[in-house]
């Protein structure tokens, strides 16, 4: 079969330390190492030098958006102005390239891909609703004609030709709701490249972390949607004497400075410790060497990224309820979302139990979502819309 050009939008600083820009990297590395071309349209902005050269994989940037330099999450006026940027270089891509696929991802992508298009076939990567997304900032979005407003957005992106959902739950809902109306459509997770991976924990020979201590690590955002400040609150009521917590993230310091007067507030900056400005690799040597790794997100629609990586380390996990989708309490320790007594409960369970049946079920699962496995569902899907007439 002929080999295919695709076209990512990635309406974010790119590449990042969080779920969305990862999942587009990889999922792209994943294509180009199947032997397709993919372009990638993107921010100016990004959180690291992307350092991997692909004969196959090129990234446009719009030029810089005054005023627009914060790399964190979450709904910004300024990025409005970036998107017609992206729209009016994706128009000029689209007049110089005959792309077979444009993907876009999330609903920004999903309408700047249907926007710019000629006649490829369009994606929607479905990474969360709207409402779901937007719910973990201002309370403008919780008003009832706002979730009006954001499902008629959300509705109006699934003209694209096919979607790529994240969540099989939200597959569920939106057939039960009649909103796929036979929309061509598949369930392709966010991933982890295993062996990449491994390949870079190879790298750090040195333990960072202080001898005869147990090691309980979080790494990622520290956006409020992560709900960091639970870790925090639930170590306030255990406090045990040989427990180091570490929060690893990409967030530059002065954005830390939140969880960091809670820390002294609580008194706990000996036990709790925040580690700013750490891309992905730099991440991977506290994953490595930790012996307990942590996620507190209360709710999520799709795969965590931070799970599948978390689970590739072989170590204790400890996970709310709410984001544990591929874990259960066989291979992870599951809290209550946002109940800090269960929290702590649990923490003190990891600690005390030596049985590593919950490890060796986490490495059982995590080989189907390695991304070159998932990659193959994804390209069957492209060409059974490149099939499909307009």
């Amino acid at each position: 079969m002929k080999k295919l050009k695709i076209l990512m939008i990635a309406c974010c600083p790119f590449p990042g330390n969080r779920g969305t820009p990862s999942r587009i990297l990889k999922m792209s590395e994943a294509l180009v190492e199947k032997g397709h071309s993919v372009d990638i349209l993107t921010y100016f902005n990004k959180d690291f030098e992307f350092k991997k050269k692909h004969k196959n994989l090129r990234i446009y940037r719009i030029k810089r958006v005054l005023f627009y330099e914060d790399n964190s999450p979450g709904p910004k006026i300024m990025k409005l102005i970036a998107d017609i940027k992206l729209i009016n270089l994706g128009k000029k891509l689209v007049k110089i390239n005959s792309y077979d696929i444009i993907h876009g991802h999330h609903i920004e992508g999903a309408y700047i891909a249907n926007f710019i298009n000629k006649k490829s076939k369009t994606i929607y990567d479905a990474h969360i609703t709207l409402n779901k997304e937007l719910n973990s900032y201002k309370l403008i979005y919780k008003l009832p004609i706002m979730k009006q407003f954001l499902n008629y957005l959300e509705q109006k992106s699934f003209k694209s030709d096919g979607i790529v959902f994240l969540d099989k739950n939200l597959i569920e809902k939106k057939r039960e709701n009649n909103e796929l109306n036979n929309k061509p459509h598949i369930w392709i997770p966010t991933g982890t490249n295993i062996n990449e991976l491994k390949n870079i924990a190879k790298k750090f020979k040195k333990n960072p972390f202080k001898k005869n201590k147990i090691n309980l690590t979080y790494t990622g955002s520290i956006a409020k949607y992560q709900n960091v400040e639970d870790i925090i609150f639930a170590i306030k009521e255990l406090k045990k004497e040989n427990l180091k917590v570490n929060i690893i993230t990409g967030t530059k310091y002065e954005d830390s400075k939140e969880l960091l007067n809670l820390i002294q507030k609580l008194k706990l900056k000996d036990i709790i410790t925040i580690i700013t400005n750490q891309n992905f690799e730099q991440q991977i040597k506290f994953l490595k060497y930790s012996d307990i790794l942590i996620s507190p997100r209360k709710e999520l629609d799709g795969i965590p990224q931070k799970i599948t990586n978390y689970m590739v380390f072989k170590k204790k996990i400890i996970c709310a309820s709410g984001s544990a989708k591929i874990i259960d309490n066989n291979s992870a320790y599951i809290y209550q979302s946002g109940e800090i007594e269960d929290l702590k409960n649990k923490i003190i369970l990891a600690i005390n139990e030596n049985s590593t049946e919950k490890i060796t079920n986490c490495n059982k699962i995590i080989k189907e979502f390695d991304w070159n496995n998932l990659i193959k569902k994804q390209i069957k899907f492209y060409y059974s819309l490149i099939k499909i007439k307009k």
